[in-house]
């Protein structure tokens, strides 16, 4: 079976549109990234790129194919069908499965060469099987980020009792947020946001004893609203399942407001939460979860790019000089609402994603990339200063609610470096600026088993803010020490390091 009969001129009709939908596949789980975890505006970016991207491959592919039907060169076809799918196939669609492992990435890579082959030659002679099929797969791979839950009343075993003493608690998290001494150490660099929150009065400043549990905003989340114990709960920020510490906390008259600033924890509310919002109207396309990394994207999230989806997106009317996402204002807006309007006992959860983390293919071996990281983490630092600023003042407006402010994870720079740095990776996936607020608030009991504890962590603190009687303190007594954490959270300043 030849890929095109000898005995007949090429139809161009039918490569088209094998290669159009074969296309399409390999950008769908990027877009759907795009319309279920980012800003709209970026969703419609991405539709405007990609489709600029894929008529240009298109128009070559046509201009190719109309040359090889005049040459009768049908292997030259064959060629163009395959190379011209590699753009999509290898930088979208292959980095878009997350595949940390270089090797693997390649493997797959040369995988797909005789995928797409069998795919043409096959396409073209059962064309409606061939591009149903991929369109199916489409449909599928659209709906893969959109987290999807049932909400219904699922059975669950977490324990609920009545707490002594209800304060308020707010609990907010910024991207990678990490300490002075590493951001020193490991950077070269100073780092305000920390050093404002140490800075505090009426505060309990973690320093070098600030850990993460994991090394990723959900696990981060999950472990904290299953206060610590077992799994981390997924989908718990909105609200979608059941979690130890939502049961808690309805058990005993809390309002629960959480939030994050894009969809990446879903579009729904669940109903184990009173409130969830999500933040948009970025100003900056590098601002959006879909540029965590700038590659692998045929240049989406680059300067030119940028330039475009501003002309594009944003209102001339809209100062420039102020660029930047407004999500950090929302969430004091929304604190300081909630504080003012509802009289019970108030919970709440914001994410901010500042200063934010380093790419996923991140290496730090390469120096450019190191520096670019450097220079956008530094600018980072300082948004998030402002922003611990604010929530400085919202904390004085409000001084008998307790305040958490933590990092989620640590800067994440890691990725490619040997597994026997193990000091260096842990530090840099889980050591986090941690800081209580209003901490005068804290049961006595509660203070002096923090002041024991030789590390702290966001679910620590929040235990603490939680317990005081006998019973309550039960929720303190299945928490076990980390090793790399007791170890490596003295050796800031040492000689041996």
């Amino acid at each position: 079976m030849k890929f095109f009969p000898s005995n007949r001129p090429i139809d161009i009709r039918n490569p088209v549109f094998l290669f159009l939908s074969l296309q399409i596949y390999f950008v769908s789980n990027t877009v759907s990234f795009g319309f279920w975890k980012s800003n709209e505006y970026v969703f419609e970016y991405m539709l405007l790129f990609y489709g600029a991207w894929l008529i240009a491959l298109v128009l070559l592919l046509v201009l190719i194919l109309f040359v090889c039907r005049r040459l009768n060169a049908h292997w030259v076809a064959f060629v163009a069908l395959t190379v011209l799918s590699f753009p999509f196939a290898f930088e979208l669609w292959v980095r878009s499965i997350e595949i940390d492992d270089r090797t693997l990435r390649y493997a797959i890579r040369l995988l797909l060469v005789p995928v797409m082959y069998y795919y043409f030659r096959f396409g073209l002679s059962r064309m409606r099987v061939a591009i149903s099929s991929v369109f199916l797969l489409c449909a599928v791979s659209f709906i893969s980020h959109a987290g999807l839950i049932i909400s219904i009343d699922r059975p669950h075993n977490f324990e609920s009792f009545s707490l002594n003493r209800k304060p308020n608690i707010h609990v907010i998290m910024l991207d990678a947020l990490t300490h002075s001494q590493f951001t020193q150490e490991f950077m070269g660099i100073g780092n305000p946001a920390a050093d404002l929150l140490e800075d505090q009065n009426d505060a309990i400043y973690a320093g070098t004893q600030g850990f993460s549990e994991f090394g990723s905003t959900k696990a981060t989340w999950g472990t904290l609203f299953n206060l610590g114990k077992g799994k981390w709960a997924r989908h718990a920020l909105s609200g979608m399942k059941p979690n130890r510490l939502a049961v808690l906390l309805r058990s005993n008259g809390y309002t629960i407001s959480t939030g994050f600033s894009d969809g990446y924890f879903g579009w729904q509310q669940g109903k184990w939460v009173d409130q969830y919002y999500r933040g948009g109207n970025f100003y900056n396309l590098r601002s959006d979860l879909a540029c965590v990394s700038g590659k692998g994207k045929l240049e989406f999230c680059k300067e030119l790019s940028q330039s475009i989806f501003s002309k594009l997106f944003i209102d001339d009317r809209v100062d420039r000089t102020k660029w930047k996402n407004d999500w950090p204002d929302k969430v004091i807006r929304y604190i300081d609402e909630v504080e003012k309007n509802e009289s019970g006992p108030l919970f709440s959860a914001y994410h901010i994603y500042v200063p934010g983390h380093a790419p996923k293919d991140f290496d730090i071996e390469e120096e450019e990339l190191f520096q670019e990281f450097i220079n956008r983490y530094s600018e980072g630092l300082l948004e998030a200063k402002s922003i611990i600023d604010n929530i400085d003042r919202l904390r004085k407006r409000h001084p008998n609610s307790i305040f958490i402010i933590s990092g989620d994870h640590g800067t994440r720079m890691s990725s490619a470096v040997p597994k026997s740095e193990r000091r260096f990776i842990t530090l840099d996936n889980h050591a986090v600026a941690l800081s209580m607020l209003n901490a005068s608030n804290l049961c006595p009991w509660s203070r002096n088993w923090l002041s024991e504890q030789q590390y702290l962590t966001p679910t620590r603190m929040l235990v603490a803010a939680l317990v005081c009687d006998p019973q309550s303190r039960q929720l303190t007594e299945h928490f076990v020490d980390d090793e790399d954490f007791l170890q490596f959270s003295k050796t800031f300043g040492t000689s041996e390091f």
